[in-house]
């Protein structure tokens, strides 16, 4: 049984390295790097005795849609080894916190962190859910330039 690490990438090509240093060839390693980033690739290509895809499909920004069609996309590449049956999900910025056999005792007791709920949820508090589904313009402009946050903000308050 293979675990997925799927990363997704801008900078940190340093620690990526790092990552991929700390786990053991029973992992397979997904790595997007943003299509945005001019770092240095040359170090992740170099690595041997490791099951890396690399790619570079995305222009990825921050708190915008185009995260999540990254993240469904490693999952998809991913899936296509049938030997991958348990993935970690992070970012370049991330490290492990616990040891290695942590990620295997974590697949050998099935524990899965990802859960979902059918929307409206009657339990909830108002509309049951649905005023948490918005859409932020991310993708589409840079809310940390020139107060266009303010601008989007108040249109997703509208």
């Amino acid at each position: 049984m293979k675990q997925a690490i799927l990363i997704i990438g801008y900078k940190s090509i340093d620690n990526i390295m790092r990552i991929i240093d700390y786990f053991d060839d029973n992992f397979q390693f997904y790595i997007h790097i943003d299509k945005k980033s001019n770092a240095d690739l040359t170090p992740l290509y170099t690595i041997k005795n490791k099951a890396i895809n690399i790619y570079k499909e995305y222009k990825v920004y921050w708190g915008g849609v185009s995260i999540i069609k990254v993240s469904l996309f490693l999952v998809k590449k991913a899936l296509e080894d049938k030997n991958n049956i348990y993935f970690h999900l992070i970012s370049d910025q991330d490290f492990p916190t616990k040891p290695v056999t942590h990620f295997f005792k974590l697949a050998e007791e099935g524990k899965n962190y990802l859960v979902y709920e059918k929307l409206p949820r009657k339990i909830w508090d108002g509309n049951g859910g649905l005023d948490r589904i918005y859409y932020h313009f991310y993708d589409n402009f840079n809310a940390r330039k020139y107060g266009i946050g303010r601008l989007l903000s108040f249109l997703v308050y509208l």
